[in-house]
């Protein structure tokens, strides 16, 4: 189904092949909730919804693609502690942590890309240390993904 409007609701940026980003003005809930009303039958329309609105410091899911004009840059690193259990069974490697840097340069929310049993702790605890010169797209500071290798070796 193609729907042409009047006034503009909502912009897709596309980022050559690398996702992009979708506004929605004020208008857009109160058009869906039309085409909602005027279409009940349509169950994909009838499930469709808007995102919602982000606060500052989130933003959707780990791999979601925001432009911006600076990448975060660390500032302050923490050194992972290596917990001798490990240390004595000889394990050792590379854990892989996804961190959203909010907007004030600290580390909001972790997730474990993979896990190294007995080290995945010791790698969130040290990247949750971290600061960081937040992102900035649009003149501001933005809250961005990033994925930081913790290495633990004797």
């Amino acid at each position: 189904m193609l729907l042409l409007f009047r006034e503009r609701c909502a912009e897709f940026h596309f980022d050559q092949g690398r996702g992009g980003t979708v506004h929605f003005d004020a208008t857009a809930p109160t058009l869906l909730d039309l085409f909602k009303q005027a279409l009940p039958a349509d169950s994909s329309l009838q499930a469709a919804a808007l995102p919602a609105a982000a606060s500052p410091d989130t933003i959707g899911t780990p791999g979601q693609h925001v432009y911006v004009e600076s990448l975060p840059e660390a500032i302050h690193k923490e050194a992972p502690y290596y917990p001798p259990e490990a240390q004595e069974r000889g394990v050792r490697g590379t854990v892989p942590v996804m961190a959203l840097v909010g907007t004030d340069g600290s580390v909001r929310n972790t997730r474990v890309v993979w896990s190294i049993p007995g080290l995945e702790d010791a790698a969130v605890t040290a990247v949750q240390g971290w600061r960081f010169k937040p992102a900035i797209a649009g003149g501001r500071p933005v809250p961005v993904w990033v994925t930081i290798p913790v290495s633990f070796r004797e």
